[in-house]
């Protein structure tokens, strides 16, 4: 098992992240562990981690080098309840999940204004998932471009994110991913 302890904010700044998820699995690969025993999961920033190496693979972002060949085959992916909106752009005026969530609106508000520091306009969607624009993971199954043979996505039991999770599920489903795993709808 490897744990990437990846950069964090404010010095971990877009894309800094992603080249240290990028060079871990190069890393691993280049050790011998074949891509399809590597098992990427990640929660909130960490989901949103993973949905932005799968971005960069479809479209590549002009500063991140590409690494990982578009064949790889990872053996799956698992996602919880991911960070799709960090700017809370989504939140309901009345969120019912916000008393049993440990952060507020404001406070996502302020940590995904704080993610997205001297990030470029062009590339906030890579972060900001939620704007991404139709269609964008659409190649994802095909033969050519990163694929997986197997998704996880899930959602907490309580949590003010759950709206941008479904949409991240329902965007995924439209993209034709295999989504066997589906935990606390």
């Amino acid at each position: 098992m490897a744990v990437l302890s990846y950069s964090l904010i404010p010095e971990g700044i877009f894309p800094t992240p992603l080249k240290q998820l990028l060079q871990t699995i190069s890393h691993l690969v280049e050790r011998g562990t074949p891509a399809s025993e590597i098992y990427l999961v990640g929660d909130s920033a960490g989901a949103n981690l993973i949905l932005q190496l799968f971005a960069h693979g479809l479209h590549p972002i002009p500063c991140v080098p590409q690494t990982i060949s578009p064949e790889t085959k990872f053996g799956g992916v698992y996602l919880m309840s991911p960070w799709v909106d960090p700017l809370g752009e989504t939140f309901a005026p009345s969120m019912p999940h916000a008393a049993a969530d440990i952060f507020y609106p404001a406070m996502y508000k302020l940590f995904g204004t704080m993610a997205l520091i001297g990030v470029p306009p062009e590339q906030r969607m890579y972060m900001q998932m939620i704007e991404l624009p139709a269609g964008f993971f659409d190649n994802l199954n095909q033969p050519n471009m990163l694929r997986m043979c197997r998704w996880c996505l899930i959602r907490r039991a309580c949590t003010m994110i759950r709206t941008q999770t479904l949409t991240c599920l329902e965007r995924a489903r439209k993209a034709n991913l295999r989504l066997p795993s589906l935990i606390g709808w």
